[in-house]
């Protein structure tokens, strides 16, 4: 059961990551190598999935204040792999005109626990969800959004 609630730790750290604007923070739940298939672009693989994913964090950041609900993961394990799925609902706010944007992805992650007993992501997959999106309105009042 401990991985179980380390696993959860990572999804809070990553909701965290955003929600401080922190893009070590989201990359140390990662492998040092892993699969990265974001949204509209090609899967990368490998330590340059690490760059790639540092590059489009930091330019989110570098364009909006960012606000990440991510919702309660769902979580399956099986030995020294785990599989989790679930949404990121993000607020975006453009620093320039302070206008929001919403958008919501359904997230598949792939952890491994390595031989130290830590817990990194190897493979991570976002799609738009424009039915999860439900109430954007739910995004602006900033309320803890629980474990997830």
């Amino acid at each position: 059961m401990s991985d179980y609630y380390a696993i959860l730790a990572s999804c809070a750290a990553i909701r965290a990551a955003y929600n401080q604007h922190d893009a070590a923070l989201l990359l140390a739940q990662f492998a040092s190598a892993f699969t990265l298939i974001p949204d509209a672009h090609a899967t990368i693989e490998g330590p340059a999935a690490a760059v790639a994913l540092r590059e489009q964090t930091e330019a989110l950041f570098r364009d909006f204040d960012v606000y990440c609900a991510e919702s309660v993961p769902y979580v399956t394990q099986l030995g020294g792999t785990a599989w989790v799925w679930g949404q990121e609902r993000l607020r975006l706010t453009a620093h320039n005109t302070r206008q929001k944007q919403y958008r919501c992805y359904r997230v598949t992650r792939v952890w491994r626990r390595f031989d130290d007993g830590s817990w990194k992501i190897t493979f991570q997959m976002h799609q738009p969800d424009l039915a999860g999106l439900g109430n954007p309105a739910d995004l602006d009042a900033e309320q803890e959004p629980g474990i997830g």
